[in-house]
Order: structure tokens, then sequence, then C-alpha cells
């Protein structure tokens, strides 16, 4: 018997997780001060992530297939840029359609770790509910299956699956470490 695959299992994964629960009412301190920067800001840093991430690739050599040369830093670099427009793309069109906010409140000092997980994994829908993160869940998961399609693990199951459990980790775990960072960093001087 064949285990079932994780498209089959999403949207059962997804309801279950999305049960409402209040938000916690507490001092509302915006950690978004980068969404609101300028267009161009917003671009450096975006192709700063991705030349970032193709290094970090170049550098571990994955995938294996794609030599460590320019031209497969080249190719790490497009899997990294497709990865980031399925991804954005996805994550806004669910965020606009289904009118998720993310939760803005910046995190107590002595709950950061926890506070980060919750406000990573969770969002507020257009009633104030928390629920699960859908738009950001969602499209790290879209993002992910799309870079399976045109990478070279797609050829061996154990490979696939192998990647797609990395770059899920390293995906989630990276939101997780950027919120506890920002938000330690805005208390710093407390």
């Amino acid at each position: 018997m064949r285990a079932p695959s994780i498209g089959r299992l999403l949207p059962f994964l997804v309801l279950m997780a999305a049960t409402p629960a209040r938000a916690q009412e507490v001092e509302r301190l915006s950690v978004t001060a980068a969404a609101e920067s300028s267009p161009a800001t917003k671009a450096l840093l975006t192709a700063v992530l991705i030349a970032a991430g193709a290094s970090g690739a170049q550098t571990i050599k994955s995938p294996e297939a794609w030599p460590r040369t320019w031209g497969g830093y080249g190719q790490r670099v497009a899997d990294q840029t497709g990865f980031y427009i399925v991804q954005t793309t996805t994550f806004r069109t669910l965020a606009s359609g289904l009118d998720y906010r993310p939760d803005a409140v910046l995190c107590p000092k002595d709950a950061l770790v926890r506070c980060s997980l919750t406000a990573t994994f969770t969002a507020f829908d257009r009633r104030g509910v928390r629920r699960a993160n859908v738009p950001l869940i969602t499209s790290i998961l879209a993002g992910t299956g799309a870079s399976v399609a045109w990478r070279p693990e797609r050829k061996d199951n154990a490979k696939t699956w192998a990647f797609v459990g990395t770059r899920l980790g390293i995906v989630f775990g990276s939101y997780v470490a950027e919120r506890l960072v920002l938000d330690w960093w805005a208390q710093r001087d407390d």
C-alpha cells in the first residue's frame, strides 16, 4: 500500500489546523516596518536573498547534478527565483482573497521562540480570528512543489522527498528565525 501524497493530505491538514482561536489582547506594536520600504529597497533585498540562497546551494552543491561553475550557479539562481515567484504570487493571491493579516504584535521577550512560532504559522482572518496561516503555508508548499518540476531530484523519488523536506525545513525555519530576530532587535534596548 502506497502512502498518500502530500497533495491529497494538504486540504485535510489545513482544515485541521485552521481551528479558530481568539487573539490575545495585547498592545499592538508593528514589526512589519520592512513591508513599508520603497520598491527599490524591496527589489534589492529580494535579489540579495535569492543570491544568498543560490550561494548556499552552490556551497553545498545542491543539487549534485548541477556543477559548481558559473553555469551551475546560474541554474541555482533560476531555481531560487522560480521558487520566489511562485511562493510570492501564491501568498499574495491567497492573503488578498482570504483577507488574512499577519500577526504584527511584538512578541514578549520572555516568550520569543514560542511567540515567533505562533506568529509565523498563524494569521488573523477578516473577523480578527487567529487561524492557520494558510497563505504562507500553502505558498511555501506551492513554491517547493514547483521547484521539484525543474530540479533534477524529480527523477528519483527518495531524492525528491529529501529535497522537499530540506526546502520546507529551511524556508519555514527562516520565517520563524526572521520573526524572532526582528522582535528581539525591536526590544534589544528595553
